[in-house]
């Protein structure tokens, strides 16, 4: 019998991701590069000398576009759940491509409740 071809994940986000598989298996599939949603800060107070910020999110340029489709030609990618909306709105996808951008849709956390994985995850097709 053959060995199934694993399906290649291209972390596009600043750290390594660990997945848990259904048997509770981790996979870590280290950062590969990051892709960021472009963003505006405007200084609206301040709290005992700490700016407070209106921070706008202002899309994707063309050159993130352009890598990710470079990207995409390999496999799947998994971005933040910011980035994968932006993506998707930027209209610059087909939805087989959308269907292949992915981020954490579940995090697991230990009983401290820090983050340990996640078990699922989403597609921006979906969002």
């Amino acid at each position: 019998m053959a060995k199934e071809k694993e399906t290649k994940i291209k972390n596009l986000t600043p750290h390594k991701i660990v997945l848990i598989d259904e048997n509770r298996n981790k996979i870590e599939i280290p950062s590969d590069g990051v892709v960021r949603v472009s963003e505006v800060s405007e200084k609206i107070g301040n709290l005992n000398g700490i700016r407070i910020v209106k921070k706008r999110f202002t899309g994707i340029s063309e050159d993130v576009i352009k890598k990710v489709k470079k990207d995409l030609e390999e496999g799947y990618i998994l971005v933040s759940l910011l980035t994968a909306k932006a993506l998707k709105e930027s209209k610059a996808f087909s939805d087989r491509e959308l269907k292949r951008i992915l981020f954490i849709a579940n995090t697991i956390r230990d009983n401290e409740g820090k983050v340990i994985g996640a078990d699922a995850l989403g597609r921006a097709y979906d969002l």
